[in-house]
């Protein structure tokens, strides 16, 4: 199949697979994320889809598994990000204590704000330091797709952290 035919085939299906990522993963962001992670595998599996009798349910069907695979798999243990943060080198000074446990309580509250996926990626990348093979392998995202979340979370993070 070439590229033109798979856009002319498979493009138009964009906003009902859309659709079906959001009503399972309820947030716009990871929708799109997940709707770019089918149309990767579409895109290899390019090949066998002229020989499918319903390419549109295939379709469907592999975004909706696709999104109970991402719900049911990323089940990151709840860390303690006071814990994880706690590494900060403790000083005499007092008020740089008190300072420090506000900030770090100021971003644990902001990590709980942001997309699930999101907070697991932040989570397994800056607090656990897994590598992004090992979150790939643990979520089934795709490392540019990983890169692209834990950038915006980073992002979210830095904005929020800013305006308190």
């Amino acid at each position: 199949m070439t590229a033109s035919h798979f856009k002319q085939l498979l493009l138009p299906l964009y906003p009902r697979l859309h659709r079906m990522a959001l009503r399972y993963l309820g947030n716009v962001e990871d929708a799109e994320d997940m709707v770019q992670e089918v149309y990767l595998k579409l895109w290899s599996k390019r090949d066998d889809l002229p020989d499918m009798h319903n390419v549109e349910s295939y379709c469907l069907s592999l975004t909706k598994h696709m999104c109970i695979d991402r719900l049911r798999h990323v089940e990151v243990e709840e860390v303690d990000a006071e814990e994880a943060l706690q590494p900060i080198a403790a000083t005499d000074d007092v008020a740089d204590d008190v300072e420090r446990r506000d900030d770090i309580a100021h971003i644990k509250q902001i990590v709980n704000t942001l997309p699930e996926i999101q907070q697991q990626v932040v989570t397994l990348r800056d607090i656990h330091n897994y590598t992004f093979e090992e979150i790939e392998q643990m979520t089934g995202l795709a490392p540019t797709n990983i890169r692209v979340l834990l950038s915006r979370a980073r992002k979210t993070i830095r904005e929020r952290f800013e305006k308190l």
